[in-house]
């Protein structure tokens, strides 16, 4: 006799076939069952922020007599279109736990500058046992402290990645799978309908413009306004064998971020990275800082110094599937597109057992 399978019941609060403010529902056991959330962010739009919507999550699992109250929480990273909204998330629902790396952890304090974030931190390799479920933790790259979640729960395994990197970068190793059939594989995929689009966006013209003007002795004055990227950014440049030795200097704000980063273990400093206020007018010079700059600064090349994106490309979106070899993909985090998508491609191959999903942000599916 088979055994129906427990239902999951899934909705995409944000970021499903958008970029900005990742933030997806799970009902273990449909929506009567335990409810968990995948990130929570928000991202700027316009003048104000592009926020999840709870909404409609709220009034499916209260159509089926439960409350819409979360019992887990598991962060990805640090970005702030995912975890933005975490801190404000975890002060109002204080019976909800939540779950991230201690690196994350540290990032969104910083970026916060309020109360200790209340989270839980967990390591790679890590399992936690709840009533009806377990979930572990792996290793996503991408940047420092970003991790995969798999969830077991009714006998199917399911993976969500956050954002990941199948290689390796300045912040981080590759993403590591676990050794497990996976059944939902929940992927965060920027370039899943992009096949032209290389990668990193952004990253290649912020260095050349960079780049450019400390060759011409000017200075640069990059403004940062998400922490965890001017570490990224940092990190990137000392890499780099034009800008290696360039003095950069970094506002309280930053320093502080990569002098916790330090003590975790990370290491980000190099001998030519000092405080702002070491700086007594050298130049040519790169300055990182959080906030617009001031007048000290008029005459540098001003940057935006976080506006960039760090994500497989289209061929290695394609490849991770084929490695996972899911029973079921959810592709989320993209932006729709008349293009050739990952699933018009995969499922021309002979040997591809996969289904697909593009859920729309706020409609109800059973997994």
């Amino acid at each position: 006799m088979r055994h129906r399978v427990a239902p999951i019941a899934f909705m995409a609060l944000g970021g499903g076939q958008t970029i900005g403010n990742s933030c997806y529902a799970l009902g273990l056991g449909g929506l009567c069952g335990t409810q968990v959330l995948l990130d929570c962010g928000a991202s700027r739009r316009g003048g104000g922020w592009m926020e999840p919507a709870f909404s409609a999550w709220h009034a499916a699992v209260q159509s089926a007599g439960r409350t819409a109250e979360a019992a887990q929480l598991f962060v990805s990273h640090a970005h702030l279109d995912h975890a933005r909204l975490v801190p404000q998330l975890a002060e109002q629902h204080p019976a909800m736990d939540v779950y991230m790396t201690e690196v994350t952890r540290a990032f969104l304090a910083m970026q916060s500058g309020g109360p200790p974030l209340r989270a839980q931190t967990v390591s790679y390799g890590q399992r936690l046992r709840f009533d009806d479920y377990e979930a572990s933790f792996w290793p996503a790259g991408h940047i420092a402290g970003a991790m995969m979640t798999l969830l077991s729960f009714g006998g199917r395994k399911i993976l969500y990645t956050g954002d990941y990197s199948c290689l390796s970068t300045p912040w981080a190793e590759a993403c590591a799978l676990p050794d497990v059939p996976i059944d939902v594989l929940i992927l965060c995929a920027v370039h899943a309908v992009h096949p032209h689009h290389g990668m990193p966006v952004g990253l290649r013209g912020l260095y050349r413009a960079m780049r450019e003007a400390i060759g011409d002795g000017q200075s640069v004055y990059a403004r940062c306004r998400q922490l965890s990227k001017g570490s990224e950014l940092l990190r990137y440049l000392r890499s780099s064998d034009v800008l290696r030795d360039v003095p950069i200097y970094l506002d309280p704000r930053m320093m502080a971020t990569v002098e916790a980063l330090e003590a975790l273990g990370i290491p980000v400093l190099s001998a030519h990275d000092y405080p702002l206020a070491a700086w007594q007018g050298q130049q040519p010079c790169i300055v990182l800082g959080t906030k617009e700059a001031s007048g000290r600064f008029a005459s540098f090349v001003h940057v935006e110094g976080d506006q960039f994106s760090l994500h497989d490309d289209f061929e290695q979106t394609a490849a991770f599937i084929r490695r996972v070899a899911p029973k079921l993909a959810v592709i989320v985090h993209c932006v729709p597109s008349a293009q050739e998508t990952v699933a018009s491609v995969l499922e021309r191959e002979a040997d591809c057992r996969t289904q697909f999903l593009f859920p729309v942000d706020g409609e109800l599916y059973e997994l």
